[in-house]
């Protein structure tokens, strides 16, 4: 597989492996920008299960970094960092959601939540239309990894849904935080 190391792929001649790897360089930015950020973010929570759950999440998102680390060894490609625009707004956002949070109030939960969850759907959508093109490709192992990552993002979403349902949107309700 040819390596694409230009800035932008599609202002190269478009390929599939060329698509492929643009896709994974910026999954391996948004994970690695991602596991810098939920330490901040695991602060700014005061529900012990949120807390949990975001603890989860840093180790789970390590993991991806090892696995997108593991596929560049596959392709033979060089391990880079290509910025993801999506993923840094979505970060932005999320930390300016945080800053305008009253912190430990049930409320800040909620948002902590949301944010966490558009990050999360972010990724799975990369993920999905990374796996669509690695299936595509004769060794699959590549799929494997890309398709275990995306299966720890819908199963780190289900908890976050699950939490906000049961427990934090509750809450805030019944603190008048309507």
């Amino acid at each position: 597989m040819r390596a694409f190391y230009g800035p932008d792929p599609l202002s190269h001649p478009l390929s599939l492996s060329r698509l492929l790897v643009s896709g994974i360089q910026e999954m391996y930015w948004s994970e690695s920008r991602l596991s810098d950020e939920l330490p901040d973010f695991s602060e700014v929570a005061s529900d012990p299960a949120l807390k949990k759950a975001l603890a989860n999440r840093l180790n789970e998102t390590r993991g991806h970094i090892r696995r997108l680390n593991a596929i560049f060894e596959m392709t033979g490609t060089r391990a880079r960092r290509r910025k993801s625009r999506g993923m840094a707004s979505l970060l932005k956002d999320a930390a300016l959601v945080m800053e305008a949070s009253a912190s430990g109030s049930p409320v800040s939960d909620v948002a902590l939540v949301t944010e966490m969850q558009r990050i999360a759907h972010f990724e799975m959508a990369c993920y999905e239309g990374l796996t669509a093109m690695a299936a595509l490709w004769p060794a699959g192992e590549i799929y494997r990894q890309l398709d275990l990552n995306l299966h720890e993002e819908q199963a780190s979403d289900a908890v976050l849904s699950e939490l906000a349902l049961t427990v934090l949107n509750p809450r805030a309700l019944s603190a008048g935080e309507y």
